[in-house]
């Protein structure tokens, strides 16, 4: 019955976000997966926004309607008047290749945390591969097969998992439901964090886990520790697959970048991993699905695809930052690259499209200032280069501070130079674009700020975390398009292997 309610719930935001990101998108047509994806983010964006404008005005509790309600009149008013022409819906995608190859990664990456789904997912990605290659003789039963055999897997390890797995390896997650529900009900103005302490958090995550779980009357920890983790995982392998879809010359491209981004991970130096479905932080992975619509949306800006960019940019960028700081921080940091990139390289750009990254970084930055900045978080962020490398390796901080020091610049250089010039091979410099810059500057502030800054149990790498999640999505978007025998190799080889070289030694 909770399924049912938070479904109910849940279709309203992606109903408006939908229909909002038809009105934005200058574009022909836009396919399924991009529309639901894409709108289920904006979706859950505005519905959050406006549920707490109206719990912290002490309205009545039907904010998270609103969006629904103005875009249903204003889509009206457009179709009516034929104001703009509104995308054509593409749906003659075949659903084998799209709708079952999101969910059967969705479930593998759901797999690497939740462990009793990984067999199950690893099944499903296996049939997902047959049905995405070229037909072969035996490859209808090959599918079959491991698709019954995901079935059976699945159903057994769930029936003999944890029963509280929900709780495993977790134990801040009474604070985060908590925090969720003091947020829905008195929103910014008393919730649990004013009780004598000046700490506001990232709070936006759950403000919308809060509203979701006040308004559907789930049982507690249902929709943080359940519907959660699943939407946003499937939302993010979505994002994914239609922002390299977009550039993709085939779907078996699109299929093994989306699988790559979203099962990609580092040894477990810190907590368990660094990966996009690190599902011990909800905060993470909300912020990331923003993260990689902003990414979306900045290069339809680019393309001159969107409307009303003025004011869209600026909303994710500033959702962004109240989803998770560090995932906010290095968008504006990689958002500012790009635009110094394009002005230095005369790159061609609208001074529209300027206006709105600049304004977004304003924006961006004032969130930040007035929403999240506090005093004991600066006791708790501070600017120490000695200390991070022992926050990858606990050992390292038995040694002297100037090893120490010079352990983690080599850590650092080995990250950019590989990261960094690992991109470089296959695209010549003057052929760089919007996504490169945004990639590198990406890279360099993630790296720069998770050595230069100290956070309690290493949460500084997150800016590591946010910086390569979205180098990878926008690498994979690069390579997807171009020929993947590349010729001259003799110093972009030299550089790669010097970063692995570097990479080993640290």
């Amino acid at each position: 019955m909770d399924y049912l309610k938070v479904f109910l719930v849940l279709a309203p935001q992606l109903i408006a976000g939908c229909l909002i990101y038809l009105l934005i998108l200058k574009r022909d047509e836009v396919a399924l997966v991009e529309l639901l994806s894409i709108g289920g983010v904006f979706g859950i964006v505005t519905s959050t926004i406006f549920d707490q404008i109206f719990v912290n005005l002490q309205l009545p509790r039907i904010g998270w309607l609103v969006p629904l309600l103005v875009v249903l009149v204003v889509f009206r008013i457009v179709q009516k008047n034929q104001a703009i022409v509104l995308p054509k819906i593409q749906t003659e995608q075949a659903f084998r290749k799209t709708i079952l190859p999101i969910l059967a990664i969705s479930a593998a990456a759901l797999g690497t945390e939740w462990f009793w789904l990984f067999p199950s997912g690893v099944l499903f990605v296996i049939a997902a591969s047959f049905l995405i290659v070229t037909p072969k003789k035996y490859s209808k039963i090959a599918t079959r097969a491991a698709s019954l055999s995901a079935v059976i897997a699945g159903i057994y390890m769930i029936a003999n998992r944890p029963k509280i797995w929900w709780f495993m390896y977790e134990h801040d997650f009474p604070f985060f439901q908590a925090l969720s529900r003091s947020l829905s009900d008195w929103g910014l103005r008393d919730y649990v964090l004013l009780s004598g302490t000046t700490t506001k958090y990232h709070w936006f995550t759950y403000a919308w886990i809060g509203l979701v779980d006040r308004t559907s009357g789930a049982q507690v920890f249902f929709v943080l520790t359940r519907v959660a983790p699943a939407v946003f995982v499937l939302l993010i392998t979505a994002v994914s697959w239609s922002f390299i879809n977009r550039f993709s010359k085939s779907t078996f491209r699109t299929y093994i970048g989306t699988l790559l981004v979203m099962t990609a991970s580092t040894y477990p130096l810190w907590g368990y991993g660094s990966k996009i479905s690190f599902l011990a932080s909800p905060s993470q992975f909300f912020a990331t699905s923003i993260f990689f619509v902003a990414a979306h949306l900045l290069m339809l800006m680019s393309n001159n695809m969107l409307r009303i960019e003025v004011a869209t940019i600026p909303i994710v960028v500033a959702s962004t930052m109240l989803s998770k700081t560090m995932h906010g921080v290095v968008l504006i940091s990689a958002l500012t690259f790009a635009l110094v990139a394009q002005f230095v390289t005369n790159a061609k750009i609208s001074r529209k499209s300027a206006l709105s990254g600049c304004l977004a970084i304003a924006i961006g930055l004032l969130t930040y200032f007035l929403l999240v900045a506090n005093s004991e978080g600066e006791n708790v962020f501070q600017i120490r280069f000695g200390d991070f490398f022992w926050q990858l390796q606990g050992d390292a901080r038995l040694l002297p501070e100037k090893y120490v020091d010079l352990f983690g610049l080599l850590t650092i250089v080995s990250f950019s130079v590989l990261l960094i010039f690992l991109k470089l091979i296959l695209r010549k410099t003057e052929k760089l674009n919007v996504m490169d810059f945004l990639s590198i500057g990406g890279l360099i502030f993630g790296a720069l700020l998770s050595v230069l800054i100290l956070s309690a149990y290493g949460e500084n790498l997150y800016f590591l975390q946010a910086a390569t999640s979205l180098s990878i999505l926008l690498s994979f978007s690069s390579l997807s398009h171009i020929n993947l025998i590349p010729t001259n190799l003799s110093w972009r080889t030299a550089i790669a292997v010097l970063g692995i070289i570097f990479c080993s030694i640290s």
